[in-house]
């Protein structure tokens, strides 16, 4: 009976320890997954200027729109290189960024979307 009683605890105790150590390695995982890279980063502003440069071609951007929306890539951008100082980025400021930079992609969306344009000749 004792052995029994000994037996059940200790597997249980087992289970507990197996839970609890797979579930911290899957919370390190999960943590590291969505961090991005620095080239990301860099692509990710690459692709904005582009498509702020091809808003003001097409006339979907007004000249305002676009300074303002410049103005706030300048802004990551010395934000990047204020935290850039000592070689390498945190993910923490990796991922700051990267959310600025989301931020700033979904308004150049609603800027080039919305009904302020410059109509031109042809």
């Amino acid at each position: 009976m004792k052995k029994s009683i000994l037996s059940t605890l200790s597997l249980g105790f087992l289970a507990l320890i197996t839970t609890v150590a797979f579930s911290s390695d899957t919370m390190a995982q999960s943590c590291h997954r969505n961090v991005p890279s620095k080239n990301y980063i860099n692509y990710q502003r690459y692709e904005q200027q582009q498509r702020i440069n091809q808003g003001i071609r097409s006339g979907e951007l007004t000249p305002y729109e676009a300074a303002r929306l410049r103005h706030k890539e300048s802004l990551i951008r010395q934000q990047e290189a204020f935290y850039s100082h000592k070689g390498y980025l945190t993910e923490r400021e990796k991922v700051q960024l990267h959310r600025e930079l989301n931020n700033t992609s979904r308004e150049i969306y609603f800027q080039k979307h919305d009904s302020d344009r410059i109509y031109r000749r042809y």
